[in-house]
């Protein structure tokens, strides 16, 4: 069955009343969904998930190999012992995720690139670390709660929640060093 993020998303703003983090955890083999994921980013904290292959990425050489496009059903038998044909597909697939990545960062959209290959846990933790960083950026600017939470999508609870857990580890690193 056809990815369908728009009657996805849709659905999500029906059911869900409250302001919630959604992760969209997709190939992102689809079209005209963004309508629907900028109304869901505006009532909620999306963030894109990207899980790829690594064989996605880098085609290993094994030979003859018949791909099954799981949406349309099409089949094709491509020789991956090509290496025209592996460094073709190479730059072209790391080319759609920096596509990918500058498209939902020009809506607005956090983004997490998830290799399913490697530990998935990681990135998860890379992004909200990140997350940390920008509201604590954004403080020391002097920026208020209400101002980060608008600038990061989140609500203003978990800015305060944020901001909390930095104390907490600045101030058990001082008792450490101290």
């Amino acid at each position: 069955q056809a990815t369908d993020l728009r009657h996805a998303l849709e659905f999500l703003m029906r059911v869900t009343k409250r302001r919630t983090i959604c992760f969209v955890v997709s190939d992102f083999l689809d079209e005209g969904f963004e309508k629907a994921l900028l109304a869901a980013n505006r009532k909620h904290d999306v963030i894109a998930v990207l899980v790829t292959d690594p064989a996605e990425l880098a085609m290993p050489d094994v030979g003859l190999v018949a791909l099954r496009d799981a949406e349309s059903g099409e089949t094709r038998v491509v020789d991956t012992g090509s290496r025209s044909f592996r460094e073709t597909v190479r730059p072209v697939a790391a080319e759609r995720v920096k596509t990918l990545e500058r498209r939902f960062r020009s809506l607005g959209i956090d983004f997490i690139h998830v290799d399913a290959g490697r530990d998935v846990v990681d990135p998860l933790v890379r992004f909200f670390r990140m997350r940390e960083r920008r509201a604590m950026d954004l403080t020391v600017l002097g920026w208020s709660q209400h101002q980060i939470a608008a600038e990061l999508g989140i609500s203003q609870a978990a800015v305060s929640k944020i901001l909390g857990r930095v104390e907490e580890r600045v101030l058990r690193e001082l008792r450490t060093t101290v």
